[in-house]
């Protein structure tokens, strides 16, 4: 206007009182804060119990006692000294049975003879096979050796010739009785090839010692007499303590 005022229209006048502003300041709304989650707390997974591993049973042969790994089966066979060929089972005190190229000896003893199932290792050459029990003593062309300890390639010895026979083949089978027999001498021809009366049980020297009282008493007693009782197998106890390395190692 012409005094210096100024004139607002009405329009104007309600675009002002409708906006945001009161006075001079612009009212800004004030953010409605967003609330923070509240952290859920994550459970501790409970172990659960450890398996335990299911032991693998052991198999184990009831017939493969330490006192019946050094034996031959009842099939087994010897050459007495009429030149018959018998097997361990026909076998009696008092036979005298090959024990090398040149030489009988007589049985005085029996360490085993039962009947029964058991476990023989096979020991084959091109000429011949020998089963025996795993801890029995065999002639090789490295010395005397555990049955179990032989291999392909190694030699045995034949009995009758005393010539080598180079080991073709280890195998194992189950075969019937279990015999041992004791020559005076101390070793024995089986199957034809020449293997010794001793066992992984005791040192053979050792064995061949401690058995002197009873190669004595079968020269000087009538047999007659002994026979039945030495020929029921292990009657006495020095023998049996020989045939059992459970005994002389615990």
């Amino acid at each position: 206007t012409g005094n210096g005022q100024f004139v607002v229209s009405q329009a104007k006048r309600d675009e002002f009182q409708n906006s945001s502003f009161t006075g001079s300041i612009l009212r800004i709304p004030t953010p409605t804060p967003t609330p923070s989650p509240t952290p859920v707390a994550t459970p501790t997974p409970t172990p659960g119990p450890t398996d335990t591993p299911t032991p693998v049973p052991t198999v184990t042969d009831n017939n493969a006692t330490a006192e019946e790994s050094a034996c031959f089966p009842a099939s087994a066979t010897v050459e007495l000294d009429s030149g018959d060929h018998i097997p361990m089972s026909q076998l009696r005190i008092g036979d005298k049975v090959r024990v090398s190229p040149s030489q009988f000896s007589p049985v005085f003893l029996w360490t085993h003879k039962k009947d029964g199932r058991f476990p023989f290792i096979v020991l084959k050459t091109k000429v011949a096979q020998l089963k025996l029990s795993q801890g029995h003593f065999v002639h090789t062309s490295n010395g005397i050796q555990a049955a179990s300890n032989v291999q392909v390639g190694d030699f045995l010895i034949q009995g009758k010739n005393g010539k080598r026979i180079e080991v073709v083949g280890v195998e194992s089978s189950v075969e019937d009785g279990l015999y041992n027999p004791q020559t005076a001498h101390g070793d024995i021809v089986v199957d034809g090839i020449l293997s010794t009366t001793y066992t992984q049980a005791v040192l053979p020297s050792l064995a061949h010692a401690l058995l002197s009282p009873l190669r004595l008493l079968y020269r000087v007693t009538n047999l007659n007499v002994m026979g039945p009782v030495l020929d029921a197998g292990s009657p006495f106890a020095l023998p049996s303590l020989l045939s059992d390395n459970r005994v002389l190692t615990s």
